[in-house]
């Protein structure tokens, strides 16, 4: 293995890592969102019985209403499903699934050209974190608290 190699593996480890742990935190947010949605008490008036007369939506700039009756805590159950086939789905990717895709960078330190749709996910997430970290650091260092 040349210098080159053991450079990119000593960057892939880390980044693989780095990774891997975003990927923990959101597996553990599916859990974690559905017992404060249902068993802690944010809201004083607002909870997960709140009923919900109908389902209002615009549709080229008309709005539209079903008149359906369902709780928050239902539309939330609805919503985590579908947010969770989401996150299966980007998991097995498009050609790799999220180990597969993780190996080579492990291995050899190398990115594949054939990503995982969760792998670019959490880049621009992390992307978009650290970008919004930067502008709330330069806001409180020009005197404007959020």
């Amino acid at each position: 293995m040349n210098q080159s190699n053991k450079a990119l593996q000593g960057l892939g480890i880390p980044y693989a890592a780095l990774i891997s742990i975003v990927f923990g935190m959101m597996i553990l947010s599916f859990p974690i969102g559905a017992f404060v949605v249902f068993n802690s008490d944010i809201g004083d008036e607002i909870n997960f019985e709140y009923p919900l007369s109908g389902f209002d939506f615009f549709l080229g700039g008309i709005s539209y209403e079903i008149p359906i009756e369902f709780e928050l805590g239902d539309a939330f159950i609805v919503i985590w499903i579908l947010f969770l086939i989401l996150f299966t789905i980007s998991f097995l990717g498009p050609k790799k699934d999220f180990v597969k895709t993780l190996t080579p960078m492990i291995a050899d330190g190398k990115q594949p050209l054939e990503s995982n749709y969760l792998v670019t996910m959490i880049k621009w997430f992390s992307v978009l974190v650290l970008i919004s970290g930067m502008i709330n650091f330069v806001q409180e260092g020009v005197g404007i608290t959020i």
